[in-house]
């Protein structure tokens, strides 16, 4: 949220017309409007994702004062108009495209009622207080589902083709019998057991049992592998996962990796890993036919998108990460010494220059530096993301040894430079587009000081140990806003024209005034009330 769509032209591909903003406008006000050559017009403090995506709807999308968030989004292949009563739910009639019935929501009732009910044409009522995702996705299931109160969270979700009856004792796990197609064999969990315990464990009629603390994972996707899956009380995590095609056993020696062979599609030849070696050993590699081996200890995506390469890429022992993804217009070999960086010539697609880092250098030293000819020097341990985007600046960016970490990420309209004692905060002046005042934060004191603290020239102080979001996106609120000590999150975040205090009681909800925009009226949640 801090600044995707800063810069006016990016991703406006198709658009040749100036994008405007009144002063305090939304965020993301004409992303992907690829394909609308009307334009978009939103009034000064309007909604956040207005238009995104109305594609093919040439039908204009009105909102009520103080409508919901994603009114029509996805709405395709849906032609008929979509009412919210104020105040209404969230997510109201997304990817409603075959049902043609209206869907009602009492007063403060759920969150993701009806979403996806695509071929239940059955009504879903709840009772007041019920749980979250009562019926999504109760395709083919025209049997009703009751939760006592309090139950638990995903009861019945895709329990596509299963007649039976799913009952969670009080306190039970939380996604019992998700995606247990095919099996009509009961699943039971003794109290306090597993996670996932049956999830998509298609076409296995053996049953599964874990013994008290066991893994998390044991069975997900183990399609076409009739073999009896035994993992030993603390095991690994993923075991078989996408294990198709290949009859052999798979063994891992307690506390082995990880992945061991996710997707090793097209290779017969067995995949063998050292005792405490690397993670993804073989992801996706479908067009190499030659071996890969890893030293122990060796790095991590070792040939992940090599696609366009018929090199072989070498690392040494401890070498970086994502030595040559996504290389896919540059001939020239990478080499990296020993230890180096991480993202080393990630996207370097329209930069022929070759890209050198010393020893134990930064992190994303060149990602994306399309339009800046200028060498970007890093001193030796310098900080992370030292000139990303720094598209409109040519000058320099120094960083004292030690420095923090976004220092100066998207300054693309402040020359001044921004100075940070050591060990200061985070991300200091990130988008201090507007704003020439300098920003001093106490040693140790919050994170997001003054972020988007646009058209706010008054200083932001914070009580040691204060909130964490104070005054972002506190755009034409020129009063000082105060937490009680331990107070919640977002208070005032996008509280635009809302010149009133806002004052939760202790403990009391999370987003209360977001995005209640266009709307006068006081919001008042009882205290412990939702989220």
């Amino acid at each position: 949220m801090y600044g995707i769509c800063k810069s006016a032209g990016r991703q406006r591909e198709r658009d040749a017309s100036a994008v405007h903003w009144p002063a305090g406008a939304g965020y993301w006000r004409c992303i992907q409007r690829e394909r609308d050559a009307n334009a978009v017009r939103w009034p000064a403090g309007a909604g956040y994702w207005r238009c995104i995506q109305r594609e093919r709807d040439a039908n204009a999308v009105r909102w009520p004062a103080g409508a919901g968030y994603w009114r029509c989004i996805q709405r395709e292949r849906d032609a008929n108009a979509v009412r919210w009563p104020a105040g209404a739910g969230y997510w109201r009639c997304i990817q409603r495209e075959r049902d043609a019935n209206a869907v009602r929501w009492p007063a403060g009732a759920g969150y993701w009622r009806c979403i996806q009910r695509e071929r239940d044409a059955n009504a879903v009522r709840w009772p007041a207080g019920a749980g979250y995702w009562r019926c999504i996705q109760r395709e083919r299931d025209a049997n009703a589902v009751r939760w006592p109160a309090g139950a638990g969270y995903w009861r019945c979700i895709q329990r596509e083709r299963d007649a039976n009856a799913v009952r969670w004792p009080a306190g039970a796990g939380y996604w019992r019998c998700i995606q247990r197609e095919r099996d009509a064999n009961a699943v039971r969990w003794p109290a306090g057991a597993g996670y996932w315990r049956c999830i998509q464990r298609e076409r296995d009629a053996n049953a599964v049992r874990w013994p008290a603390g066991a893994g998390y994972w044991r069975c997900i996707q183990r399609e076409r592998d009739a073999n009896a899956v035994r993992w030993p009380a603390g095991a690994g995590y993923w075991r078989c996962i996408q294990r198709e095609r290949d009859a052999n056993a798979v063994r891992w020696p307690a506390g082995a990796g990880y992945w061991r062979c996710i997707q090793r599609e097209r290779d017969a030849n067995a995949v063998r890993w050292p005792a405490g070696a690397g993670y993804w050993r073989c992801i996706q590699r479908e067009r190499d036919a030659n071996a890969v081996r890893w030293p122990a200890g060796a790095g991590y995506w070792r040939c992940i998108q090599r696609e366009r390469d018929a090199n072989a890429v070498r690392w040494p022992a401890g070498a970086g990460y994502w030595r040559c993804i996504q290389r896919e217009r540059d001939a020239n070999a990478v080499r990296w010494p020993a230890g180096a960086g991480y993202w080393r010539c990630i996207q370097r697609e329209r930069d022929a220059n070759a890209v050198r880092w010393p020893a134990g250098a930064g992190y994303w030293r060149c990602i994306q530096r399309e339009r800046d000819a200028n060498a970007v020097r890093w001193p030796a341990g310098a900080g992370y993301w030292r000139c990303i985007q720094r598209e409109r600046d040519a000058s320099a960016v120094r960083w004292p040894a030690g420095a923090g970490y976004w220092r100066c990420i998207q300054r693309e309209r402040d020359a001044s430079a921004g100075c940070w004692p050591a060990g200061a905060g985070y991300w200091r002046c990130i988008q201090r587009e507007r704003d020439a005042n300098a920003v001093h934060w106490p040693a140790g004191a919050g994170y997001w000081r003054c972020i988007q603290r646009e058209r706010d020239a008054s200083a932001v102080h914070w009580p040691a140990g204060a909130g964490y979001w104070r005054c972002i996106q506190r755009e034409r609120d020129a009063s000082a806003v105060h937490w009680p000590a331990g107070a919640g999150y977002w208070r005032c975040i996008q509280r635009e024209r809302d010149a009133s205090a806002v004052h939760w009681p202790a403990g009391a909800g999370y987003w209360r005034r977001i995005q209640r925009e266009r709307d006068a009226s006081a919001v008042h949640w009882p205290a412990g009330a939702g989220h």
